[in-house]
């Protein structure tokens, strides 16, 4: 189950101006404070960790998301995702997506366990 990597292009595309509308700054300006109280660090200073991809970009990417979720749920973690995802390498992208989709199937194979007979 490998990853074809030929160039690095987004996976998906923010729609909207480029500079972001001032909901879409506020709303990272609160991811960044949550950021900086769990972890000490904001978005921009994540960056270059992301940036060099490899386990240790994927695991942080994955902590951030996980303690944003823990704290406000997506409305936390949508943000981050637009604001830093497309600053890991294509590689990187590609092993984040077989996660996720490794995690929703076994939550989905998790719900559909028989109900043992009574």
């Amino acid at each position: 189950m490998g990853c074809a990597v030929s160039s690095v292009e987004p996976i998906f595309e923010v729609a909207g101006n480029v500079t972001g509308s001032g909901a879409d700054n506020a709303r990272e300006n609160v991811v960044d404070e949550e950021l900086k109280r769990g972890f000490g660090l904001s978005i921009k200073e994540i960056e270059p960790v992301l940036s060099a991809g490899g386990d240790a970009a994927e695991m942080k990417f994955m902590e951030c998301c996980h303690y944003l979720w823990k704290v406000d749920g997506v409305e936390l973690v949508e943000p981050f995702i637009f604001a830093a995802f497309n600053k890991l390498p294509e590689k990187s992208r590609c092993v984040l997506f077989q996660r996720i989709l490794t995690i929703v199937y076994l939550a989905q194979d998790g719900e559909q366990l028989p109900t043992p007979p009574e």
